[in-house]
């Protein structure tokens, strides 16, 4: 739907993805102080919440952006 966003469950220590979810745009919260179980860790550990994209959005926009010389 398009006032839905996808939000990505990040693992709070070894930033592992480890699940996604849908939202509504009015219900979204991306601070939370939940624990999300991790398999990499094997622990519960802090949940971080991103919307989906995010980073890649800002990895291509800095792409874009004109380099700065080292004078």
């Amino acid at each position: 739907m398009a006032d839905e966003v996808e939000i990505t469950q990040t693992c709070g220590v070894c930033h592992a993805e480890l699940g996604s979810l849908s939202v509504k745009k009015e219900n979204m919260m991306l601070t939370t102080s939940d624990r999300i179980w991790c398999s990499h860790c094997q622990a519960e550990q802090p949940e971080i919440r991103a919307v989906a994209g995010r980073r890649t959005a800002i990895l291509i926009e800095e792409a874009t952006l004109p380099r700065v010389d080292d004078s």
